[in-house]
């Protein structure tokens, strides 16, 4: 589920299970960004008032549907996403949602995919979705006890069994490299929040989002009349770190976070949690001088010993103007660090 959400940008991504009953689901197993809201734990059966595919869609590769105040048409109520713990409202709701049956003509279970997030995010990914479909198809096709959606022991009681993930939101896939590099993936813990001046601080009601993150700098760039490049990095072995236990995890956390402070400007340089063993620095820079600093934290980083061992993959994407969308600015960070992790060479977005 990570993967198909990393690859198409998602913040939700869900796998269905409809059987007898027609408005009845079971979540067999989901992933989730960072700023999303809870999710159920897979296993949870939930109902709606209306199909979340219609029979007539069920035949569709790929059926879109926007998300607003009802459920008539094309528009989907938030009210039926019930594999989320709580209905989103607001701009907690996803802007839209992409479904996918997955094709077992002979099973008399339907299963489908659901895919959930912006708009724009999820305008282009049909035929990719399509290609997890199917591979999700031969995945249940597989003998019994081959592969199985819901977690073990062990992972239902941890932080990250459903949850997520916040961008490097749409690195592809997790193929391996001969730098051993993999996808980013889903924090385990909930991301920490530090202040402009370097200092962690936590709040009551749970870390901020991080679009309220950006946008906050890109005030305070614009009022001090200054260029600023968002910076997200990467750690490359994480995949391989977060497969060892809590502690390896925590001690990449601390170390790749304290050498970026380390790195940062001192005029800005805000250090912020993205995900997990994944960073965003606000460099108070134009994209020069911004490359000039990537480049450089990338050729030190190259040779560092455990726990920050085969270095970093670094995406930039610079303020274009102060009416940007901060979220349009991440995810323009987001793409160049899918390019940066892809091609081994640091990615500037202008």
């Amino acid at each position: 589920m990570r993967a198909a959400r990393l690859a198409t940008g998602a913040r939700v991504a869900c796998l269905l299970a409809q059987e007898e009953l027609a408005l009845e689901y079971r979540l067999e197993a989901a992933d989730a960004d960072a700023d999303a809201p809870s999710l159920h734990a897979p296993g949870t059966t939930f109902s709606t008032e209306a199909a979340l595919l219609s029979a007539h869609a069920a035949d569709q590769s790929v059926t879109r549907r926007s998300v607003g105040s009802s459920d008539d048409g094309d528009e989907l109520a938030p009210g039926l996403l019930g594999y989320y713990r709580q209905p989103p409202a607001g701009a907690a709701a996803p802007e839209a949602v992409l479904l996918a049956p997955v094709p077992r003509p002979d099973d008399p279970t339907s299963h489908f995919l659901l895919l959930d997030g912006a708009r724009e995010t999820l305008a282009g990914p049909d035929i990719l979705l399509e290609r997890f479909a199917r591979l999700f198809a031969q995945l249940l096709a597989a003998p019994s006890g081959a592969w199985d959606p819901s977690p073990s022991p062990e992972e239902a009681t941890a932080p990250s069994a459903t949850s997520a993930s916040s961008p490097p939101s749409a690195l592809n896939g997790s193929a391996p490299s001969p730098n051993d590099r993999s996808t980013p993936s889903a924090p385990s813990q909930p991301p920490s929040r530090q202040d402009f001046s370097g200092t962690d601080s936590s709040e009551e009601d749970g870390p901020r989002p991080r679009r309220e993150i950006v946008a906050e700098e890109m005030e305070r760039a614009h009022a001090a009349g200054r260029e600023m490049t968002l910076a997200l990095i990467y750690l490359n072995r994480a995949e391989t770190i977060t497969d060892r236990d809590d502690e390896e995890v925590r001690a990449a956390e601390r170390a790749l976070k304290a050498r970026l402070r380390q790195s940062a400007p001192d005029d800005g340089g805000r250090v912020e949690r993205f995900g997990e063993l994944t960073y965003g620095v606000f460099l108070p820079h134009g994209s020069r001088d911004a490359e000039d600093w990537a480049v450089a934290l990338q050729e030190e980083l190259a040779a560092a010993s455990d726990p920050l061992a085969g270095g970093v993959s670094v995406g930039l994407a610079l303020m274009r103007s102060p009416d940007q969308d901060p979220e349009a600015l991440r995810e323009h960070a987001t793409q160049a660090l899918r390019e940066a992790y892809t091609t081994g060479t640091c990615t500037i977005l202008e």
